[in-house]
């Protein structure tokens, strides 16, 4: 009753989702892959980057883009996005959140630096703002 079921019923904005609560758990529970990352990017612009680093980066960014255009071959995401730059927009804002913690934690008021709530809400915050830009319809706002 009600209609059909779609062939997959995950609505795309929970993989985006999963993507960036996966990446912040990632992010700090491995504290030192950030200033590695960072090191390499700058560095070498990343010829040199471990191959487990860049491998471990560039399947983030596929398995997002792949969900971005799901969600547009869907309907749910606007078309007129690239999937790879809103890709590499979501995934920054988690990617400095934790490359610049310690402004961060002074803008915060975290004398101790940035806490997991912070980190949890961040990315909380990061996903609801990356779905508003990729939603084909937002809703009204409140």
């Amino acid at each position: 009753a009600g209609g059909e079921a779609p062939d997959d019923p995950t609505p795309p904005e929970l993989p985006v989702r999963a993507v960036v609560n996966m990446q912040a758990h990632t992010l700090l529970t491995r504290p030192t892959l950030i200033p590695l990352i960072a090191r390499e990017m700058v560095d070498s612009q990343g010829r040199y980057a471990i191959d487990s680093v860049r491998n471990l980066v560039l399947a983030v960014f596929e398995r997002l883009t792949d969900q971005i255009r799901a969600g547009q071959e869907s309907g749910v995401f606007r078309a007129d996005v690239t999937p790879d730059f809103a890709a590499v927009s979501t995934i920054s804002q988690i990617v400095y959140f934790f490359l610049a913690s310690p402004i961060i934690a002074i803008k915060l008021g975290r004398e101790n630096g940035i806490t997991p709530d912070d980190i949890a809400r961040f990315a909380a915050h990061a996903s609801d703002f990356a779905i508003a830009a990729l939603r084909a319809d937002p809703p009204p706002r409140q």
